[in-house]
């Protein structure tokens, strides 16, 4: 017990002759701690960001590894030869949807700027259904060069 007494004297001892160095340390620990809870945050909600879709906990993202002679790499982009292989190994598996994102620089009387666009399989609208303001999603997929957008986009 006196070792603990002692080691509480010391303590107070130093807090008291280098107060400023030691509330650095603490507020710098304190920083630290908060940015880490907010990262791990961050990632929690970005990993259930699928959440406000119907039937949440049935989807699943399919990540494909490359190896090359100095690394490997995984994309979550898939071959179209993907899906008979994954009704091969899973039975139970529903449906499957490619979604490609592409950042692409469109034109409108003379203006060009570039947008963020995802093509996507003409099995999308069986999987997600997003609410639409105008037309329908299936419509889309019935002759070549149709566009779905967003609000924010068609503003």
């Amino acid at each position: 017990m006196s070792a603990l007494y002692s080691f509480g004297k010391v303590t107070i001892r130093l807090w008291r002759k280098r107060w400023a160095g030691i509330s650095i340390a603490v507020i710098g620990l304190a920083i630290a701690l908060a940015v880490s809870f907010l990262s791990a945050l961050y990632v929690h909600d970005g990993i259930r960001s699928d959440n406000w879709l119907p039937e949440a906990d049935k989807l699943y993202r399919a990540a494909t590894k490359s190896q090359n002679t100095s690394d490997t790499r995984t994309s979550v982009l898939a071959s179209y030869k993907l899906r008979p292989k994954l009704d091969d190994k899973f039975s139970e598996l529903e449906a499957s949807v490619r979604l490609y994102p592409r950042d692409i620089e469109a034109s409108v009387n003379n203006q060009s700027d570039s947008q963020r666009w995802v093509f996507v399989d003409p099995s999308f609208p069986d999987i997600f259904e997003l609410p639409m303001l105008a037309g329908s999603i299936s419509e889309t997929f019935t002759a070549p060069n149709k566009v779905l957008l967003s609000e924010k986009v068609a503003s």
